[in-house]
C-alpha cells in the first residue's frame, strides 16, 4: 500500500441503498398443464345421514333393552310353593290357655334368678376373660 492512496471504502450512498438491487430479470415460471380435478362422487343427501343415525340408535336402544331384560330375568328367583290350605294340621295346635301357662312359667323363672349363683365379682374382670 501506498501511503499516499487513501483506503478504498465499500460504502454505498443513501439512496442506492434503498433502491432495488440490479437483479436478471427473471423469466416467469413455464405454465403448468391443468391437472384434472379429483373425482369426487356424487354428494351425499343429509336425509340419507339422518336415516343411518335413526337406525344406530334404534339398534343401540334394542341391545340396552335386551341387555336389561337378560339381566332382570337372570335376577328373579322362583317363589316357593305355596302350601295347599285344605288340608287341616291337628297336630301341635296351640290353645289360648297354653300361652297363658307358658307365660307364667317365664314369669315366675325370672322372678326367682338368683344373680349371686350367676357370677362372681371377680369372675368378670378384664384379666380373667383375657383382656
Amino acid at each position: 500500500m501506498n501511503p499516499n492512496e487513501q483506503p478504498v471504502m465499500d460504502i454505498q450512498p443513501r439512496k442506492q441503498m434503498f433502491e432495488a438491487p440490479n437483479l436478471p430479470p427473471q423469466t416467469p415460471p413455464e405454465p403448468t398443464p391443468l391437472q384434472e380435478p379429483p373425482v369426487v362422487g356424487p354428494k351425499k343427501s343429509k336425509r340419507g345421514m339422518v336415516i343411518v343415525v335413526i337406525i344406530c340408535v334404534v339398534l343401540v336402544l334394542a341391545a340396552i333393552g335386551a341387555a336389561g331384560y337378560f339381566y332382570l330375568s337372570s335376577k328373579t328367583t322362583t317363589l316357593p310353593q305355596t302350601l295347599d290350605v285344605s288340608e287341616p294340621v291337628d297336630d301341635g295346635r296351640v290353645d289360648v290357655s297354653d300361652v297363658d301357662a307358658l307365660s307364667a312359667e317365664v314369669d315366675d323363672a325370672v322372678k326367682n334368678l338368683n344373680d349371686s349363683a350367676d357370677f362372681g365379682p371377680n369372675d368378670l374382670s378384664d384379666s380373667t376373660i383375657g383382656l
